[in-house]
């Protein structure tokens, strides 16, 4: 399925039938909603490659939704985007917003566990300008 810049973005029956005809209809929306927001995410934060495998879509459970899980991710970010995003990556990267303690925590239903490397820098302090 592609989805060309410029144009507008496919709609879910579209992104349905072109990707999860073989999921069972139970999933399917749990697992468009999560295409949809992966794609913006994608997009906003100026990825330059990303791959999951496997993504595992769980039964729902007790009447409740399907549940998303991604085992392992790679990914890689376009670094001449920093200029336009380098906020939103270095937020992304702080795990503070995840403590027990903050306000934010609160509104989490689980805690967060990923292997997110080392602080992001924003690249804003070094100097472009030509010597003189």
């Amino acid at each position: 399925m592609d989805i060309l810049v410029g144009k507008p973005f496919p709609s879910r029956d579209r992104i349905t039938a072109a990707l999860l005809k073989h999921v069972p209809q139970e999933k399917q929306d749990t697992l468009v909603d999560f295409l949809c927001r992966l794609y913006s995410v994608y997009v906003d934060l100026h990825f330059a490659y990303l791959e999951i495998n496997p993504l595992v879509c769980l039964d729902a459970v007790d009447g409740g939704q399907p549940t998303i899980h991604y085992l392992d991710m790679a990914a890689k970010l376009d670094q001449t985007a920093d200029s336009i995003c380098g906020p939103k990556w270095a937020i992304a990267r702080d795990l503070s917003v995840y403590d027990a303690g903050s306000s934010r925590a609160a509104t989490q239903s689980k805690g967060v566990s990923a292997d997110r490397g080392p602080p992001m820098v924003s690249l804003r302090s070094i100097s472009h300008d030509p010597v003189a």
